[in-house]
């Protein structure tokens, strides 16, 4: 957003809807029909909140010419017999970050961009775990690491610049540099399922492990299954990663 609009104010940008039209759909050429959306959202919210605080502010919004993408849930995900091949085109990828960035979502199934916002006091070696703040689910929610899990934190941790804050810098945007690989992003939490379902994972602690929020059930009570399952989710993390890592040909 700040490169294209950086520099107009909220009331040039009301004045020039065609603008706004037309840079949602050199988006969705670029990164994407969703992607486009989200950028529109978070255009449309801003401005919204600041005509509550500006009454100077046009009523008219500068997203009212944009007609929003049909959004169409993907569902894939990586087949068993396409591991070895994902794993070529990701060792193939010379940028060591990019390559962690990838086995962690692929290990963790986190949601691409949770991941790409996680920081490093986010990692807690002595738990071995990681939090994922304010997750979708609407709250923090601490998560077991695996040793694989915690190889791609290390090649991430190797390769970080001193001082860095995010684990993953450079994935908070739309990234198409490693197009070669079978799958990434939201695929690879869809493969992470799989592998799941694949090894009868008992569906409550695969929810947890992937960051879902039960519905129907209180806070209160979500805390306390998952202190009773803690060693059971441990358990379930390590067997998942331990599966991927055979898929991928690598033990």
């Amino acid at each position: 957003l700040k490169p294209k609009w950086g520099k107009w104010s909220l009331a040039e940008l009301s004045g020039n809807p065609g603008a706004v039209r037309d840079w949602h759909l050199k988006i969705t050429k670029e990164a994407g029909p969703t992607s486009a959306n989200h950028c529109v959202r978070v255009i449309r919210a801003l401005y919204k909140h600041a005509s509550r605080l500006n009454r100077s502010l046009p009523v008219a919004l500068p997203t009212s010419a944009v007609v929003l993408n049909v959004e169409k849930p993907s569902q894939k995900a990586l087949a068993f017999e396409d591991f070895p091949k994902w794993h070529a085109a990701w060792s193939e990828i010379e940028a060591p970050i990019r390559k962690a960035y990838h086995l962690f979502c692929l290990l963790t199934g986190c949601r691409p961009g949770e991941a790409s916002r996680l920081r490093w006091i986010d990692i807690h070696d002595n738990e071995q775990s990681f939090t994922i703040p304010n997750a979708k689910a609407g709250h923090d929610i601490v998560v077991p690491y695996s040793e694989e899990i915690a190889g791609a934190l290390r090649m991430a941790r190797d390769a970080a610049k001193e001082g860095a804050e995010l684990v993953f810098p450079g994935f908070a945007t739309f990234d198409h540099r490693d197009a070669g690989l079978p799958a990434k992003g939201q695929a690879l939490r869809h493969t992470y399922r799989t592998v799941c379902a694949d090894l009868e994972i008992d569906e409550l602690i695969s929810h947890y492990l992937m960051g879902h929020s039960p519905t129907g059930i209180s806070q209160r009570y979500i805390a306390t299954l998952i202190l009773q399952n803690g060693p059971a989710m441990r358990a379930a993390q390590e067997r998942i990663s331990k599966r991927i890592v055979s898929l991928l040909g690598l033990k």
